[in-house]
């Protein structure tokens, strides 16, 4: 969670989308697979790979979360890319929404060096009256234009599965505003006086068999 105002856009695209590594573990510092060894029991986050316990934040910060993101990495998700060459924002808005109690931004980020090459569009809803609100952060699966009813949040340009509310041939259509807002419950976390920041995951990456689209072949 961070806090208004559009620095923490910044926060939104890099930490999301391109978050650096920090104290990375080399592939060599972890055993296959196929040599570890099942367990009955949750492990415990505040132990480090060695056996040492964490003793504080400092311990914290500088070893055992570094070492979780690795391991995520590595038995996971794969490696994450570098940070992005340039960072460029274009702001629309604000406007009215949720009968007046906040404000509607629809922010483009742009991550890559092209400003052409994967934009990244962001909802950004706001309480009005609210200097600095907390902003959760969260990625959707069926586009923005789900998030709220208002005709004017840009539908996605590319692919989106049939099963999302109003989908075509895998592309969005208006029959699918506001189909989640239930989901993301907008109005109850403006009237708390929370903004929220969401992303489709479409807009980076498609959930499709195909490497060519998406970021995969920037990599």
């Amino acid at each position: 969670m961070c806090h208004l105002p559009f620095s923490c856009l910044v926060a939104v695209g890099v930490v999301v989308f391109w978050s650096a590594l920090g104290g990375a573990l080399a592939a060599a510092d972890f055993p296959e697979i196929s040599q570890l060894k099942p367990s009955a029991e949750l492990p415990d986050p505040l132990v480090m790979l060695d056996g040492t316990k964490v003793a504080g934040k400092a311990d914290w910060e500088a070893k055992r979360k570094p070492e979780l993101k690795a391991l995520f990495q590595h038995y996971m998700y794969g490696r994450l890319p570098p940070p992005p060459d340039r960072k460029a924002f274009e702001i629309h808005g604000p406007r009215d929404c949720l009968d007046g109690k906040a404000e509607l931004r629809d922010v483009t980020i742009y991550l890559h060096k092209d400003r052409a090459e994967r934009p990244l569009p962001v909802i950004l809803i706001t309480p009005k009256g609210v200097k600095s609100p907390p902003v959760f952060i969260g990625m959707n699966f069926c586009g923005n234009h789900t998030l709220l009813d208002d005709p004017k949040i840009p539908l996605p340009a590319g692919w989106v599965r049939n099963s999302c509310a109003g989908a075509v041939n895998e592309r969005a259509t208006d029959a699918g505003r506001g189909s989640q807002k239930e989901t993301w419950n907008a109005d109850l976390l403006v009237s708390r006086g929370y903004a929220l920041a969401s992303f489709y995951s479409g807009d980076i990456d498609p959930d499709t068999p195909d490497m060519a689209d998406g970021i995969g072949p920037l990599f």
